[in-house]
């Protein structure tokens, strides 16, 4: 069954807001950065997948930040996946987990396992419809964490960007591989 992914309208803003705030040297690097961003990305999409479009620090992160890309030329685009309660309870005790809070235990049921896995299938699926080969993607937090191996498969370039904070280099999580970098996000 394919999901339901709810596209977030977002528009486009110039830095130029930020001139007064930097000093020329800082300025001339931010444009730069800005223009080799757009141009490393010309013909694809940025794609920037999780599972609200309010509350939380990521939708408040990417409602202020995509409208600067865009206004630079990137192509990026936000979508929301779908998912029911049950699904939402088992991602709320993933990223628990991540914060070293084992909440209601360490191990999932198969009815959860089950719940988790086909939720995402379906958003994978719709996902495959709009997602083209070589465009990025970008997946934040827990919740749209079993994606990247259907989006991978699918030819997209992913990112997981997860914004708990974690202990040591995990070699394996379930049947998801290590991951190659961890670049903390805050």
């Amino acid at each position: 069954m394919t999901a339901k992914l709810t596209a977030v309208e977002l528009g486009s803003a110039s830095i130029s807001r930020f001139r007064p705030l930097l000093d020329d040297e800082a300025w001339r690097d931010l444009e730069s950065t800005m223009r080799q961003l757009a141009a490393a990305l010309r013909g694809r999409v940025l794609w920037n997948v999780n599972s609200t479009a309010r509350g939380g620090g990521v939708a408040e992160l990417l409602a202020d930040l995509i409208p600067y890309d865009r206004g630079a030329g990137v192509d990026e685009r936000w979508l929301v996946i779908e998912g029911s309660r049950p699904f939402f309870d088992v991602t709320k005790r993933i990223h628990n987990l991540l914060h070293g809070v084992p909440s209601d235990g360490l191990e999932f049921s198969a009815e959860e396992r089950h719940e988790y896995k086909q939720t995402l299938a379906g958003n994978a699926a719709a996902l495959a419809q709009v997602v083209r080969p070589g465009d990025v993607v970008l997946i934040h937090d827990p919740q749209a964490a079993g994606l990247v191996p259907p989006l991978v498969d699918h030819g997209a370039h992913v990112i997981w960007r997860s914004r708990a904070m974690y202990g040591k280099d995990w070699t394996q999580v379930g049947s998801t591989p290590s991951r190659r970098r961890s670049i903390p996000s805050r």
